[in-house]
């Protein structure tokens, strides 16, 4: 691998690309009713129940169905930017997840370029590269951004949340230094010294 074509731009944008996509599966938007007090004293019940059963030599699997359907519901549920869940009027696929495949694909189309020496066209629509990236690396870091002042009701902001928020910016600052460089050309390097006169 040519390690001079890992420009600033180019590995901001590899990287912030990767972390953007792998945290889109770690938790967006988490709810834990209660916080947590209600999991707590379910899952104490349930382990009475348990013992209870145990005592009077029944299945605790049959008589405490109910105690581990409370304890379920009592628990944190986390979900990430992939989830659809209609059940739960919580749609997150797939404004969440756009973030993440543009990084995906800013990533991929800058690594093509740089490293396995594919040709893309040099403009399309009229923009160069460079806006292309800023563009979309704009709408990832606008998209996250709406996310955060928009009401979420009784949910919180899961960790990947925050680092898919962190990766959009990296995204735009990234795509902002890859036009810089794009538009800076190749760097030429400096000329050889010039040669020695000859001696007698």
């Amino acid at each position: 691998m040519d390690t001079s074509k890992l420009t600033p731009g180019v590995i901001v944008i590899l990287a912030a690309g990767l972390i953007t996509l792998i945290f889109s599966f770690f938790a967006f938007y988490s709810f834990d009713p209660g916080g947590g007090r209600l999991e707590d004293a379910a899952n104490e019940a349930l382990d009475e129940c348990r013992d209870q059963a145990e005592a009077a030599d029944l299945d605790p699997d049959d008589i405490c169905g109910v105690a581990e359907d409370a304890a379920d519901l009592g628990s944190e549920k986390n979900f990430n930017a992939w989830t659809n869940d209609t059940d739960l009027g919580l749609g997150l696929f797939p404004l969440a997840t756009l973030p993440a495949i543009y990084g995906l694909l800013m990533a991929v189309q800058v690594g093509l370029a740089k490293f396995a020496n594919v040709k893309f066209p040099e403009r399309i629509l009229g923009l160069g590269w460079g806006a292309i990236h800023i563009a979309i690396g704009f709408n990832a870091t606008l998209l996250m951004l709406a996310f955060l002042v928009r009401d979420k009701g009784d949910l919180d902001f899961g960790f990947g949340f925050y680092i898919m928020l962190l990766g959009s910016i990296a995204l735009l600052v990234g795509a902002v230094l890859y036009s810089r460089e794009e538009a800076a050309g190749p760097a030429t390097p400096p000329p050889p010294p010039p040669a020695a006169p000859p001696t007698a």
